[in-house]
């Protein structure tokens, strides 16, 4: 599986696309910004979602992997095309394969790290160093998927945790993953 998103994702967007990262901006749509926008409002929301689930997590641990993130470098390249919503749900599978990629709703250009979230919200533990190695992904740009798929899921989980159960545990999973990994 990680070796088949990974060829996925060099065939729709190029091998070097993985490194770019800045803001995802379609022309009158939402802008997913994430920790390294240049107006510092993404960081902002994420400490609000980490207040927000104090008692639903390791706050301590979890304020610790995100000042890390914090401190890496923003991509200063073009941007890329990127699908920047590769949850559980739009990725759909068959026999171990990735047969289709669905919602493209925020697709759009910038920060193609975004699209690493699969290697935390998808892919198990022992098939992480496959799909980097796939991608040739070097650590500045693994560090910011991995801090997208803490910061997307820090902003779900207080959210989704009365309304969407199945969302909510999804959250806390990946939460634990990358904890795991900081660790």
């Amino acid at each position: 599986m990680a070796t088949n998103y990974a060829g996925f994702r060099q065939s729709r967007f190029g091998p070097s696309r993985v490194h770019h990262c800045a803001a995802v901006r379609r022309p009158g749509r939402r802008t997913a910004h994430g920790p390294w926008c240049a107006a510092g409002h993404a960081g902002q929301v994420d400490q609000a979602a980490i207040a927000a689930s104090d008692g639903l997590i390791d706050i301590a641990a979890v304020t610790a992997v995100w000042q890390d993130a914090l401190r890496i470098p923003a991509w200063s390249g073009q941007p890329a095309w990127t699908h920047a919503d590769l949850s559980p749900g739009n990725l759909l599978v068959r026999d171990g394969r990735l047969t289709a990629v669905i919602d493209w709703d925020i697709a759009g250009v910038g920060d193609s790290t975004v699209d690493l979230i699969v290697a935390w919200n998808l892919l198990p533990a022992s098939a992480r160093r496959a799909f980097r190695e796939a991608l040739a992904v070097d650590d500045d740009a693994w560090h910011r998927g991995r801090g997208w798929a803490l910061s997307i899921s820090l902003i779900q989980l207080p959210y989704y945790q009365n309304t969407n159960p199945a969302l909510a545990a999804n959250s806390r999973h990946v939460i634990a993953e990358i904890l795991a990994d900081a660790g």
